[in-house]
């Protein structure tokens, strides 16, 4: 492993802080609160390792056509980021459901949070992801307008259902550069949510634990449920849920000698996948989260505003990256030409790109992201009402129009009995 290999990677952390440093005066980042602020900071530093990964993985395509995980730092900060990624949603789902008996939990706001959270960028990336598949094809249709639609259905449920090549285009996955794979994870943990509260006190509605299962046979259907690294960061990420309710394990979090603890781990956790064929590598990154999700800021740099500027558009950087490799090598430079690229060159372009990249994402969350967000609180309404409208609108509400008692009609026959 040379030390370039090592260094230019970590080269291009520093480059996506610097434009974080200056597009945070133009996109003030959203304040947070308490503990979640270093989960934030975690999230956008995520989120930048995931496109040096895939930098890396691109290089590697472009000199020996393989799409496969690199060696040294750039190949660990793919499973790595991801592992982190999973133990996050588990660490802040699993939270809900442990802190309902302070704040009720409303199963209705969950679901409509996620879906409006995930769906909207999704989308637009679909949107991106068919003009793209359309120029490498030169705008020939070479399936059936059935097919077609049916293959781009797959790709618009998450690819819960499958991730064909749309329009017979083998390199379809490739574009996004294979990042929706996780998100069938995502959902199937949300799915899940109901079963988990059901063996805690903070149990939910009959109806909602019967939709989870309903989702689940769904996406069994389509998917094996295995314990692989994903599932097991779902339950890191719980188990730093419960941790972090301890006042001791807080406060130890907070410590110095915990950031040089958490260092050490990513340390450890780096030296394990160079060196095992296996997922042992996570070990070391529970122990790291287990502190960060305690409060743990990593000597302030995971609570700055350029970090929690990267974490709240973490979301569009990790969707979206893939588009910019793709044109870049495909249709700016050409494969040839990037093939010829020495590795200096090849990281010094996707420096020289970040700044534009990461623009690009602040203006997606800005446009695409946040309005949807916004409109959890009314959608979730919409969503209660629709619902309570649904039970009174049931025979019940003509029952009471139309019983002896309030029907005005009824009550004038009963005073003509009378008077006759």
């Amino acid at each position: 492993m040379n030390a370039m290999a090592t260094l230019l990677p970590f080269v291009g952390v520093l480059t996506a802080l610097a434009t974080a440093y200056i597009l945070v005066k133009v996109f003030p980042v959203t304040a947070s609160i308490g503990r979640t602020q270093s989960i934030d900071g975690l999230r956008g530093f995520l989120a930048v390792f995931v496109v040096l990964h895939h930098a890396a993985v691109w290089r590697l395509y472009l000199v020996s056509y393989t799409w496969e995980n690199p060696k040294g730092i750039a190949g660990f900060f793919g499973p790595g980021s991801v592992s982190l990624f999973f133990m996050i949603t588990g660490f802040l789902f699993y939270s809900k459901i442990l802190d309902a008996d302070q704040k009720p939990l409303d199963w209705t706001r969950i679901y409509v949070s996620r879906i409006l959270r995930l769906t909207p960028l999704y989308l637009f990336a679909m949107a991106i992801l068919v003009i793209f598949v359309a120029f490498s094809t030169h705008f020939v249709l070479k399936t059936s307008r059935i097919q077609f639609a049916k293959d781009l259905f797959q790709w618009c449920t998450f690819t819960i259902t499958g991730t064909p090549g749309i329009n017979n285009y083998p390199r379809t996955a490739q574009i996004i550069c294979s990042v929706m794979w996780t998100l069938p994870y995502e959902w199937m943990f949300y799915f899940t949510l109901p079963a988990l509260a059901a063996f805690t006190r903070r149990r939910p509605p009959k109806k909602v634990v019967l939709f989870g299962c309903i989702a689940l046979l769904i996406y069994g259907h389509y998917n094996k449920f295995t314990l692989n690294y994903p599932v097991n960061g779902f339950l890191m990420g719980m188990s730093a849920a419960l941790f972090s309710k301890y006042t001791n394990i807080r406060s130890i979090a907070n410590s110095a000698s915990a950031s040089l603890t958490v260092l050490a781990c990513f340390a450890g956790s780096f030296a394990l996948f160079c060196f095992t064929e296996n997922n042992s590598f996570v070990w070391p990154l529970a122990g790291a989260f287990i502190l960060i999700a305690g409060g743990n800021t990593l000597f302030g740099l995971l609570t700055v505003a350029p970090s929690r500027l990267l974490g709240e558009i973490s979301y569009s950087v990790y969707l979206l990256h893939g588009f910019f490799f793709f044109a870049g090598y495909n249709f700016f430079f050409g494969t040839r030409t990037s093939a010829q690229f020495s590795p200096l060159q090849h990281w010094l372009i996707v420096f020289a790109c970040m700044p534009v990249f990461l623009l690009g994402c602040c203006l997606t969350f800005k446009y695409i992201e946040a309005p949807a967000m916004r409109f959890v609180s009314s959608a979730t309404s919409l969503a209660h009402s629709f619902f309570r409208l649904g039970r009174a609108a049931r025979p019940a509400t003509a029952l009471r129009i139309f019983s002896p008692e309030t029907s005005e009609t009824t009550k004038g026959i009963k005073r003509f009995r009378k008077a006759a």
